[in-house]
């Protein structure tokens, strides 16, 4: 009598090497996930992703207003009880910027005009100044906001609508 060889042995080396890629798929995949996750985490953790006004409410966006031969970008970045806060940027190629912006910037909340506020950025001079306008009068949601800068080649008004 004749023996006769098992029917299906497991072959070790194949169930072995499909394991491998299998564990190599997986890793790759893991590694491309993380990849893509990596910077929606850096977006999220970043505090300038999203501007948040003093009341916690996401801030108008900023508006771009040309004066003569000035540019006058404004924009607000805190509107809130505590009062207003500007970002303001100042552009040209010909003459200086001498403006006094805490002198010449005027902010009514609804109409009513607003204290003075302050100045805390670039000094007068240039074709380039940057800095910030602050007012302490509260803000509330739903409030308009209009700021007014004086003493440029033209007139300067941006308005917004409080969050």
């Amino acid at each position: 009598m004749s023996q006769s060889a098992p029917a299906s042995a497991p072959q070790p080396v194949a169930s072995s090497s499909r394991r491998r890629r299998r564990i190599w798929l997986a890793i790759g995949a893991t590694v491309v996930l993380v990849a893509a996750l990596i910077p929606m985490g850096f977006a999220l953790l970043r505090t300038d992703a999203v501007p948040q006004g003093t009341s916690g409410g996401v801030v108008p966006a900023p508006a771009t207003v040309t004066a003569g031969e000035v540019t006058v970008t404004i924009g607000p970045t805190a509107l809130g009880p505590d009062g207003a806060r500007f970002e303001v940027i100042l552009d040209t190629h010909s003459g200086d910027l001498t403006v006094g912006l805490s002198s010449s910037a005027a902010l009514s909340v609804d109409g009513t005009p607003a204290a003075a506020g302050t100045w805390q950025g670039d000094p007068s001079g240039g074709h380039h100044r940057e800095g910030t306008l602050t007012f302490d009068t509260p803000v509330t949601s739903g409030d308009e906001v209009t700021l007014t800068i004086e003493d440029l080649p033209g007139p300067v008004t941006a308005s917004w609508v409080a969050p």
